[in-house]
């Protein structure tokens, strides 16, 4: 009850797990739900475990974002929406996507209409410090590439980082890939000096829509949970502290993290493994 009254404008269902080698991704449910009767509802009328999909070992987890699912299965890519348990939307695969794929990403479609969504493509040419950004729309049902862009190398990491507008990758020490959505439009930006040669950090959003930086900073015995939000002036973009609190105050004394897992929707995910993770309202 405490947590869904902190909660109730961005309740956690649970978490997709990719599996250790193949296959489908497994749901955790969160215990939340199972004393939530209208959650435990809303999940018994989807497909949460995703029975609807063919078992297939060269299933992989792409992305997850905004209650979907971004799949691919050998060379073919599907979109599923596990609340709906309707059919999987399934990509052309005659794609004109030529080079390195980098990162799938899974984006909404128009604010206006729930049902579609934006698949994006990052893609480098060979070994050249050149990258681009592909987009396919539900909609049109086709994909169109976006120009090259120079100078810019192969993120540290492909997993995506989702905050409003902006897809962030892990892109050195020091900085991070960013690329706008809204113009399709790369940028490298910096991190705050306190996360260089640190990856415990996660970028997301907060639950009025802010971009924001979440991390730990500090020994196991003084550990620091740090909030920065994104400052836009114009073309330029900076982050800035908001605030910080010690992991001990709001966990207990014997919890140990070394890992942001995951930000979004005001929620933060904090983990030591994958056995245990926390959920804390920013």
């Amino acid at each position: 009850r405490r947590y869904r009254s902190r909660h109730a404008s961005s309740p956690l269902l649970g978490l997709y797990v990719p599996r250790a080698h193949t296959g489908l991704p497994s749901f955790q449910l969160a215990d939340s739900v199972r004393s939530d009767r209208a959650l435990a509802k809303f999940v018994r009328g989807g497909d949460f475990g995703l029975t609807g999909l063919e078992s297939h070992p060269e299933w992989r987890l792409l992305d997850c974002h905004n209650g979907r699912l971004l799949l691919s299965r050998g060379e073919s890519r599907a979109v599923f929406d596990p609340a709906s348990a309707r059919e999987p939307v399934w990509l052309p695969q005659n794609s004109p996507l030529p080079g390195t794929i980098i990162s799938e990403c899974l984006l909404q479609g128009h604010s206006d209409d729930v049902a579609s969504f934006r698949v994006v493509s990052v893609q480098q040419r060979g070994h050249d410090q050149l990258l681009r950004a592909a987009e396919y729309h539900s909609h049109t049902r086709q994909w169109h590439c976006h120009q090259w862009v120079k100078d810019i190398n192969r993120p540290q990491h492909d997993q995506a980082m989702h905050a409003g507008r902006f897809i962030f990758w892990r892109y050195d020490d020091t900085s991070s890939l960013l690329l706008d959505t809204a113009t399709m439009e790369f940028f490298i930006l910096g991190l705050p000096f306190t996360f260089f040669q640190e990856s415990m950090y996660a970028i997301g959003d907060t639950e009025d829509g802010m971009c924001c930086l979440v991390g730990l900073v500090g020994s196991i015995n003084n550990l620091h949970l740090q909030v920065w939000l994104l400052k836009e002036n114009g073309a330029a973009k900076m982050w800035e502290p908001e605030r910080k609190s010690l992991v001990s105050q709001v966990l207990g004394r014997d919890i140990q993290l070394r890992q942001v897992h995951a930000v979004t929707n005001g929620l933060a995910l904090l983990c030591w493994d994958q056995s245990r993770q926390f959920a804390i309202n920013l």
